[in-house]
């Protein structure tokens, strides 16, 4: 005996397999869409620490200062070999990045207050002005400028969300993440 043939189409249990895929599918973006501001948040942090610390393993390695400059203003990082220590010249550009190599929809600010409840992070790094602020580092791996940099969403305001990236004067770059539940303050260390 021969089986029978279909006549195209699909089952009833092929048919209710696809909708219970679809239905999961459109029931997690909602929950996947409110992840991506801190996802753009936590490579940003992950991205401007790693080129800091790199920056610092320059100066060792090749025994001269480096210099990372943000340019908040053009949305540019860039690293700068002064051999010469005569501070940052054209001619001397080792890297450049642009906010986008880092990710989309955040930004890099200082701190309005100084000091973080409980925690020992220092004063912000100036980010304001007309010269885009430095941080160099010698070639001991000392930091000139430490400080803090944050770094928050700009499409989700939530205080929760925001990182910090601290360079600390012995030049060592830490990362810190806010935690409303932190004992005995908000800032925890983070990676």
């Amino acid at each position: 005996m021969r089986p029978m043939a279909r006549d195209g189409g699909f089952s009833l249990i092929e048919m209710m397999i696809v909708l219970t895929i679809a239905a999961l599918v459109m029931a997690a973006f909602p929950i996947a869409r409110g992840y991506l501001p801190q996802a753009h948040v936590n490579a940003a942090t992950r991205g401007l620490a790693q080129t800091l610390r790199d920056a610092r393993g320059l100066a060792i390695k090749y025994g001269y200062d480096i210099i990372v400059k943000i340019d908040t203003e053009h949305h540019q990082i860039n690293v700068y070999g002064d051999s010469d220590l005569d501070g940052a010249e054209d001619s001397e550009l080792m890297a450049s990045h642009t906010y986008a190599d880092y990710g989309k929809e955040f930004e890099f600010r200082a701190v309005s207050t100084t000091g973080i409840d409980g925690h020992g992070i220092s004063s912000s790094i100036d980010l304001g002005g007309t010269n885009p602020p430095a941080i160099t580092f010698r070639a001991n791996g000392s930091a000139v400028n430490s400080g803090v940099i944050y770094v928050t969403s700009t499409v989700d305001g939530k205080v929760d969300l925001g990182r910090a990236i601290e360079i600390t004067s012995t030049g060592w770059v830490q990362t810190w993440i806010f935690d409303v539940n932190g004992n005995p303050g908000p800032w925890k260390k983070w990676l």
